[in-house]
């Protein structure tokens, strides 16, 4: 007839809450009632105790700063805090039920999915580090964990729920992942002195760091600006940027881009990258369809700097993302350690070459040294016999003599090569300028050389202007113009030498051109360093300090010394110095 709770009375403890159920009968024509009454009291405070955890654990939820939630036995929601709410961008908890994985970054949603499935089937505690995507569109790094609610603390007892939380972790992930970047890093650039193989390393782990692409880019001899080292995660993007790099030069005209980095000598950043961008930092037709094609979204490049200014940049440039200001200063940083790594590079393979130029120029020395050594040994040994026989036949001693004074002169020749050497490398060579006729100075020297270029049948002539007085180291310039004659005759052997003087005024030249062997145009812009020779020198004599000294002396007078050469016609040197030196 009737079912439900009321208040029951109990003699001496008062009331309390009952369910009764109440039904009716009939026996022998008379109505009765069954009243069934059940003591609820318990039942009561159990429910009140669940009501009031259940506000408690939802005040609780909404003041912590995790992400929280409560989802049902089967793991269908229930509750999320309002951080769920805020960082998805859900306006209203009836939209809170999307399903959580949407939120999840693509690369962790099937790890993430398939964990929660296993531990939901299993009531076994679950934990996972995935990014979630926040209102702004961007992921973030959290911590999830999710603990099974049972009716006990028996292992076994029935599973009521699950509660969960999610703590964001994205700074201390990128900390830890920035750690082990930078640890990358190091072992790239110091586990290899080769300075293409670092470069390449450095440029694969901007990639795996920043995405997209990384390009670095150095300068070269002569300044000329190069692709040194190329990465993308698509091996045949990077084989046709390589193509395009290379049929390319960069040049400093440019509004965006290398150019404008290495000519400013600072970052340039481009969050936004636009059409007009990409039109400025064309370098023809055939480059803007390139880069359109590469659909750049952002772009940042950095100089690396060394010891002495800019000698390259890195390049950074996503279709992915934009760039944001911690973006550039990592990659300036990252930029600055290359820069110091390559620059110690550089000074390394200079000091192993500097070792090797010193163990060849000993090796060299005693060669030379030894040669005109022998020959006047032997010479004056030939001349000692005649006497002591009492042959000695005056020609036969004059000629003797005659080979013995070469030699000397040879040795002195060369004596004079590594003194000069010595003061100009360690900066110790003084000038003496004085007004001099720089005619007469060319055709001493030449007179000096008419009985050698007489053995070797080589014609030699001096052109142009018979008298020229300038302002100049009479010493120092002769042993220029020593030089540039010494060679012509070595390398230009049997072939006409030239040596032409002219004012330019407020210059004057000299050219000295043979039709000997000529230099490779690999050659050609190493020939004035130390220990280079222009040419074979298997019979030729010397250590290769010639040039490089001369060059110091050209410099010194501030003037300019260079070379044009076609290998099998032969070489012409000019060297341009001021009539009148600057007053300092």
């Amino acid at each position: 007839v009737w079912s439900g709770e009321w208040q029951a009375r109990r003699e001496g403890s008062g009331d309390y809450p009952a369910h009764a159920d109440i039904s009716g009968f009939e026996m022998s024509g008379r109505p009765f009632l069954i009243v069934v009454q059940r003591d609820i009291s318990q039942e009561k405070r159990a429910t009140d105790d669940l009501a009031f955890s259940e506000l408690r654990f939802r005040f609780l939820a909404e003041a912590m700063p995790q992400i929280a939630w409560l989802t049902g036995a089967q793991g269908k929601g229930q509750y999320v805090n309002q951080r769920w709410l805020d960082y998805c961008g859900i306006h209203d908890r009836a939209s809170a039920q999307i399903a959580w994985a949407d939120f999840v970054h693509p690369d962790d949603r099937e790890r993430s999915v398939r964990g929660w499935e296993a531990a939901a089937a299993n009531g076994t505690p679950f934990e996972i580090q995935y990014r979630l995507r926040n209102t702004a569109g961007e992921y973030r790094w959290f911590l999830a964990r999710s603990l099974p609610v049972r009716m006990s603390d028996a292992p076994d007892a029935p599973l009521l729920a699950w509660v969960g939380t999610a703590t964001d972790i994205h700074e201390q992930k990128e900390a830890e992942e920035t750690s082990r970047f930078w640890a990358d890093v190091s072992s790239a650039l110091y586990s290899s002195l080769d300075y293409e193989d670092r470069l390449s390393r450095i440029a694969a782990l901007a990639m795996l760091k920043f995405g997209g692409w990384c390009v670095i880019h150095a300068k070269g001899e002569g300044g000329a600006v190069v692709p040194m080292a190329i990465a993308h995660s698509d091996s045949g993007q990077v084989i046709r940027a390589w193509e395009s790099a290379k049929r390319l030069p960069v040049g400093e005209d440019t509004k965006v881009g290398i150019g404008w980095v290495i000519h400013h000598e600072k970052t340039q950043m481009l969050a936004e990258v636009t059409d007009e961008h990409v039109g400025l930092a064309a370098r023809d037709a055939a480059h803007l369809e390139l880069l359109r094609q590469g659909s750049i979204k952002s772009f940042i490049c950095i100089p690396i700097r060394g010891k002495h200014g800019v000698i390259g940049t890195m390049s950074l440039l996503s279709s992915s993302r934009n760039f944001t200001a911690r973006d550039c200063a990592l990659g300036e940083e990252l930029a600055g350690r290359a820069g110091i790594a390559l620059e110690n590079a550089r000074l390394y393979g200079e000091a192993t070459r500097a070792v090797s130029a010193r163990d060849n120029l000993l090796s060299v020395t005693s060669h030379e040294l030894r040669t005109p050594v022998t020959s006047l040994k032997l010479q004056l040994q030939m001349a000692r016999r005649q006497l002591r026989a009492g042959k000695s036949d005056p020609k036969t001693l004059e000629r003797s003599l005659d080979i013995s004074i070469r030699q000397v002169d040879r040795l002195n020749a060369l004596i004079e090569d590594l003194l000069n050497f010595s003061s100009v490398s360690a900066g110790k060579m003084r000038y003496h300028f004085a007004e001099t006729d720089v005619a007469a100075i060319v055709s001493e020297t030449l007179e000096r050389h008419a009985e050698s270029a007489r053995i070797s049948k080589t014609p030699i002539a001096q052109v142009g202007l018979s008298s020229l007085r300038a302002e100049v180291d009479p010493l120092r310039f002769g042993q220029v113009v020593e030089n540039l004659i010494t060679n012509a005759l070595k390398y230009g052997a049997g072939g006409a030498v030239e040596l032409e003087l002219r004012e330019a005024f407020p210059h004057f030249t000299l050219r000295v051109s043979d039709h000997g062997i000529g230099i490779p145009a690999d050659k050609l812009n190493s020939v004035f360093e130390r220990y280079e020779r222009v040419g074979p020198t298997q019979g030729i004599s010397g250590f290769g300090l010639g040039l490089y000294v001369s060059r110091a002396f050209v410099q010194a007078h501030a003037g300019t010394i260079t070379v044009e050469s076609t290998p099998g016609k032969g070489s012409c040197f000019t060297v341009t110095m001021p009539l009148r030196q600057a007053k300092v």
